[in-house]
């Protein structure tokens, strides 16, 4: 084969050798995604911190419970599938990600130092709300409040993407003024919210 044929062949065969191993690389990682194995949250969210769980009819989180009156219910189950886990830590960060942007923007206007974080309750009530039109039932409803409560914990002790600070507040009840601790959660300080790479074990 003559030199010039060899160059006329590689100019013309190259770039697609280059797009066929591209299709494989993108191909391998797809199927990564595919193979991964459930991911267990059986050591989750089995504290007394979890909310009771309620009558259909209600809110979709009751108010913050006494912890001597939370009721053990059955329990979710012990794992999720990795695509399943990753979307709704992905929809959990990114909604506790924006409450920090509109607290932190709205404390610059109101000279305000209360938390820009959200608590646990509040973002398990958001994630339950989001998902209304497909909770038909107490079970379901009961059912989505106990696995992402458990993803939750996952996401501050496991993935590490969020953290709990307590903080001491004064709050308003029957008795009067009362100072109690709250604890909110925080984007971890070190995690790109766009960059997060959830772990499937």
């Amino acid at each position: 084969m003559s030199a010039m044929l060899r160059i006329a062949l590689s100019d013309r065969f190259v770039p697609i050798l280059i797009h066929i191993l591209v299709m494989r690389a993108d191909s391998h990682h797809i199927l990564l995604q595919l193979v991964k194995g459930d991911v267990s949250l059986e050591a989750f969210g089995n504290d007394d911190s979890m909310p009771d769980l309620f009558s259909a009819g209600t809110d979709v989180l009751p108010d913050e419970p006494e912890t001597s009156n939370v009721m053990k219910k059955k329990a979710p189950d012990a794992t999720i599938s990795f695509q399943k886990y990753s979307k709704i830590g992905t929809m959990l960060l990114h909604h506790v990600h924006q409450h920090e942007e509109r607290e932190a923007a709205k404390a610059l206007d109101t000279q305000d130092d209360s938390p820009t974080g959200i608590t646990r309750h509040d973002l398990v009530s958001w994630y339950c709300e989001e998902l209304s039109d497909e909770l038909e039932t107490e079970e379901d409803i009961n059912a989505a409040i106990s696995l992402v409560w458990k993803i939750v914990d996952r996401l501050i002790k496991k993935e590490k993407f969020l953290v709990e600070r307590s903080v001491r507040q004064i709050v308003q009840d029957d008795e009067g003024e009362q100072e109690e601790e709250v604890k909110y959660l925080f984007i971890h300080p070190n995690i790109s919210i766009d960059n997060v790479v959830f772990e499937s074990v």
